[in-house]
């Protein structure tokens, strides 16, 4: 466990439970926008006339890249959140990654296609499993939590996942009957989300906590101690005050090395 002047911490297995969920996150989204991008034809000449057949393409692509990042940067700093990973919490993580993997697909036939009703209605069914995914990863790691429910509080009533989802959903019979409406929704959840969401900031923001000093007698009682392996000071990580995990290193072991 992390020992802090005798403060109860996040458990050391925990927090690296949730770092490897999240590499393994992060080179998950990485492999999909490689994908969609190794899938862009190639304009078949040395002009801007050339790259005419390609505007769809780059239009499904530059969309779904928007969608990508936007759950990269909420899924970042969900994650930041997680004191203890849990089964439910890796099952819901595998099924918010199965349904982004399936964007290089859908963007890939939807373009392809010029944008056809029944293609386009297929991106919304993703979409909206998605955002289904992303929210219930969102349950698991608030549930995980308790009896803690300062997350739950700092997420509110989480109107605008609510909304993208109602959105999503609807774009699905748009699209059968008109098909740009349905893109019409999915470039407005999209920017949507390109307004930045504050609320896991502030929850996580370091100053919004209270500061510890960092006196000698503080920072010999940070450490870090595995089973079977001697208490050896590296530093104090992830202080919880107020339910939020927050990055304060006081010291580390090189520091102390230097001096």
């Amino acid at each position: 466990m992390i020992s802090v002047g005798g403060l109860g911490v996040a458990n050391s297995s925990g927090l690296m439970g949730a770092r490897r969920m999240q590499a393994f996150s992060d080179g998950f989204f990485a492999i999909i926008i490689t994908i969609m991008v190794l899938s862009l034809p190639q304009p078949h000449g040395a002009t801007f006339a050339a790259m005419r057949p390609a505007t769809a393409s780059l239009l499904a692509y530059a969309m779904s890249f928007l969608y990508l990042g936007n759950y990269w940067n909420n899924h970042h700093h969900l994650l930041m959140t997680v004191r203890k990973v849990t089964g439910g919490m890796l099952w819901s993580n595998l099924n918010m990654l199965f349904w982004l993997s399936l964007f290089p697909f859908c963007t890939l036939w939807m373009s392809r296609q010029h944008f056809a009703s029944q293609t386009v209605a297929t991106y919304g069914v993703v979409l909206t499993l998605a955002g289904f995914a992303y929210w219930l990863l969102q349950n698991a790691i608030v549930a995980s939590l308790k009896p803690d429910t300062s997350l739950k509080e700092a997420l509110g009533k989480d109107r605008k996942s609510q909304t993208s989802l109602i959105a999503n959903l609807a774009s699905i019979p748009l699209a059968l009957a008109w098909s740009w409406g349905g893109v019409i929704i999915f470039a407005g959840v999209a920017l949507l989300w390109l307004i930045p969401d504050r609320r896991l900031e502030r929850y996580l923001d370091p100053q919004s906590l209270p500061e510890y000093p960092a006196s000698s007698a503080t920072r010999q009682s940070c450490y870090i101690a595995e089973p079977d392996t001697p208490q050896q000071p590296v530093g104090c990580v992830s202080l919880i005050a107020r339910g939020a995990p927050s990055t304060r290193l006081l010291e580390t072991a090189d520091d102390r090395s230097r001096a």
